[in-house]
């Protein structure tokens, strides 16, 4: 009656059950039971306020060999109700075992100024032990209009199978760059190298913006992705091509450019990819309940032959030649504005 869902099956036969507490009519109970048996029980409990505290899957173990295993994550908050630290653990077959903290800091401005998380496993992606982490500090923006607006990330990880030390470090700076009208347009990355020396340009992301700000196209690191959309505003096309390029002596002298990945946004229940290969969404109402994937095979007839479904539309002629020749340039330019060949 409150038209909260309250089971689901899907195609495979995984069913899931979801139970309510009948006072707030928060979730309780999540249950997942599959073919092997119950692969997910989750228990969630709150505070006077709603925030999760905390959730514990007390599915039994998956027998040796399978993934899955008993997962809790418990949390806590400050006075203004924002995330203030983490903690999980994992517990599976055959010796897995892992667990995490994170603890999260903020300004008087309700920005985050930092973030640190450690994570410890062992036998997990391989036998034997992991640690790994994060530790993050952020900068914003000081001009009028501008505070909100992400300035500098100091990020320092590591991910080594001892204690981590100073040694085990990577210093990266990340600094951020944006348009007139707030769009973010270049990312630099900077790293701190054995010997102490800075390379001030490890890595760098470039992005360019429409007059509507929509995202045109995006270079990181030579890898250009280009996009397309129609009178609404809805994406319709995406290309992505890897750059190659040969210097001599620190002087550019020569390279090509090719189309890597493809992407044809037909309508929002279809997404075409080269290679004749397909995704077709299937919806009641609101809801996707299926995905269908499909080859060239499936089409019933090769799209490739199938002629122009018409050159004119309200009277208007439509010229394809010309609207290829548009996205041909289109790419060109970005690929000029992003300075490769």
């Amino acid at each position: 009656k409150f038209e909260q869902r309250t089971y689901l099956k899907y195609c495979n036969g995984a069913e899931t059950f979801y139970a309510y507490d009948p006072a707030r009519r928060r979730l309780q109970n999540l249950m997942v039971n599959a073919k092997a048996g119950t692969i997910m029980d989750n228990a969630y409990s709150y505070d006077a306020v709603s925030n999760v505290l905390g959730i514990k899957n007390n599915a039994p173990l998956p027998q040796s060999g399978k993934a899955g295993g008993q997962m809790s994550h418990s949390y806590t908050y400050d006075p203004l109700y924002r995330l203030a630290s983490a903690t999980g653990t994992y517990k599976g077959t055959d010796n897995k075992a892992a667990s995490y903290t994170l603890s999260m800091g903020y300004d008087n401005m309700h920005r985050i100024t930092s973030k640190k998380q450690h994570l410890t496993q062992s036998n997990v992606q391989f036998n034997g032990t992991l640690n790994a982490g994060y530790e993050l500090a952020y900068t914003y923006g000081s001009s009028e209009g501008k505070k909100f607006q992400l300035d500098n990330v100091r990020d320092i990880n590591y991910r080594t199978e001892e204690t981590p030390t100073d040694s085990t470090n990577i210093n990266n700076g990340h600094k951020y760059t944006y348009d007139a009208n707030g769009n973010l347009v270049y990312i630099n990355t900077s790293r701190v190298k054995k010997d102490g020396k800075e390379d001030e340009k490890a890595t760098e992301q470039k992005y360019r913006w429409d007059e509507e700000n929509r995202l045109l196209a995006a270079n990181e690191n030579g890898f250009v992705s280009n996009y397309w959309y129609d009178a609404d505003g809805e994406r319709t096309v995406k290309t992505s091509g890897e750059n190659e390029a040969i210097y001599v002596n620190s002087e550019f002298s020569g390279g090509n450019t090719g189309t890597a990945r493809f992407s044809l946004y037909v309508s929002p229940y279809l997404v075409a990819g080269q290679g004749g290969k397909y995704t077709k969404h299937i919806y009641i109402g609101s809801q996707r309940i299926v995905s269908k994937l499909g080859d060239l095979a499936s089409y019933g007839a090769d799209p490739r032959r199938i002629p122009y479904a018409g050159n004119e539309a309200d009277g208007l002629t439509i010229n394809y030649k010309d609207k290829y020749n548009q996205q041909l340039q289109s790419i060109k330019d970005n690929y000029k504005t992003f300075d490769l060949p």
